[in-house]
């Protein structure tokens, strides 16, 4: 999804040659370079390296530990220790906090609930003995693939499309980023050679999965009838979930304060993004 977001607007930039990585010898994408994960066997230099692949399905995480700690921690691993850039970038998670607190800093306690946030901090402590020249950027991001998965954002506007009622927890708070958000930020590190370390990406309010949906349902048209407010239970689900991850983002916008952080910009933006994949679609 993120690595989607990144490709599409590295590609419309002309000063960016792409390379991608991966295990798939038949990857194809246009105007990508594509390496052999496997196959790679000397070390492999660039300007820029940005990991933002994971295994984030939370529960098939805590059930299948192995796969996912190959996939957060042994692939990050690998992939910083045969790839060297002058800025690496890794694309973390607010679910390193536990959620007793809220508004958590770069420099809180972190405390993972579950297998797949205790992997995704195991992939931030590789990547800082790795290497000195990172960016670990720890945030909680919402968009869209193509053809449409099952993330937070994806599986509300299906169901809301097909005009189903479905649930918004009042109680579990984030502070989430639009994909397009969090490249065009990446891109402005990029250009503006700030200081190497951890970053907080989160929009300025605070929500809950409730309004999250609602704002949705209203900004693509549907009716907010539709949308139930309920409470989460942690028995519903195999994982432990943090129930308030909002992150301090008084960091990135001290360097950057003329990006607009608002929730609202990100859902606008991921409306035109939307809209325009389904006219070039069709």
């Amino acid at each position: 999804m993120l690595g989607n977001s990144l490709y599409m607007l590295f590609k419309s930039l002309n000063n960016y040659e792409i390379y991608g990585i991966s295990r798939d010898s038949n990857a194809f994408l246009p105007e990508v370079k594509f390496i052999n994960l496997d196959e790679n066997n000397k070390e492999t230099n660039f300007d820029i390296l940005i990991h933002c692949a994971a295994e984030v399905n939370v529960d098939l995480c805590e059930k299948e530990k192995t796969i996912a700690y190959n996939s957060n921690v042994v692939l990050t691993r690998k992939i910083f220790s045969n790839f060297f850039a002058e800025k690496n970038f890794y694309i973390s998670t607010d679910s390193i906090f536990d959620g007793f607190d809220s508004d958590y800093t770069e420099i809180s306690i972190t405390n993972p609930l579950n297998y797949y946030a205790e992997t995704k901090l195991m992939g931030e402590n590789e990547v800082m003995q790795t290497t000195k020249n990172f960016y670990i950027i720890r945030t909680n991001i919402y968009g869209f693939c193509v053809p449409m998965k099952n993330s937070l954002f994806e599986w509300a506007y299906i169901q809301l499309n097909q005009r189903k009622m479905i649930k918004g927890y009042e109680n579990v708070y984030f502070n989430p980023m639009y994909i397009g958000q969090i490249a065009s930020l990446i891109r402005l590190i990029i250009e503006k050679n700030i200081d190497f370390g951890i970053y907080n990406f989160g929009i300025d309010e605070k929500i809950s999965k409730y309004n999250f949906i609602q704002n949705i349902s209203r900004e693509f048209g549907f009716s907010n009838s539709l949308v139930i407010p309920s409470n989460f239970s942690q028995d519903s689900f195999k994982a432990i979930r943090p129930i308030n991850t909002t992150l301090n983002n008084s960091k990135i916008k001290s360097i950057f304060p003329d990006f607009n952080f608002s929730f609202d910009s990100g859902l606008k933006m991921l409306k035109n993004d939307l809209l325009k994949n389904v006219y070039e679609r069709h």
